[in-house]
């Protein structure tokens, strides 16, 4: 139906994506990266917060719809996360991953030399448990979230994945 999201795509209801942010970590110097950026649920309280956010946002659609609603301290990408670089400088992570394939995406901030300060990932509940499991140093399990907290609600639970 015209209008509506596609199937696979589950966006964080604004006052759980506002939460997320509080909580984070971000502060007026840092650069942060949204990675499947959507509707900037995420992406405009990040914008309050940072010196700079970087939004990437797969979906044409919303990728142009987003960028002409972000302050200047914004620059919205229309790429697939799994193709955007990394910066060079310290930079954090707040973002609600595409399920399928955050895998991937969080295998590469944790590689080394990269130099990521933090990371607020939301993620799949099961995701979250294997990477809390196998590297409990540097990732926790921040909060469980419900299908509630989406729209579209996906059919699973998905947590915040904090790594540090």
């Amino acid at each position: 139906m015209r209008g509506e999201p596609p199937r696979a795509q589950h966006f964080l209801r604004p006052e759980i994506a506002r939460r997320l942010v509080a909580h984070a970590g971000v502060g007026p110097d840092d650069l942060v990266l949204d990675l499947g950026a959507g509707t900037g649920a995420l992406t405009l309280p990040l914008a309050a917060r940072a010196a700079r956010v970087v939004a990437v946002e797969r979906d044409a659609r919303l990728a142009r719809r987003l960028a002409r609603r972000v302050p200047a301290n914004v620059s919205v990408h229309e790429r697939d996360i799994a193709d955007v670089w990394l910066p060079r400088r310290p930079f954090r992570v707040v973002a609600n991953l595409p399920f399928a394939g955050s895998n991937a995406v969080v295998r590469r901030l944790l590689a080394r030399g990269v130099p990521l300060l933090g990371a607020d990932l939301v993620v799949e509940l099961g995701v979250a448990l294997k990477w809390c499991g196998s590297t409990p140093a540097r990732c926790s399990l921040a909060t469980v979230l419900p299908p509630g907290a989406f729209v579209p609600p996906p059919r699973c639970r998905a947590a915040v994945l904090r790594i540090r």
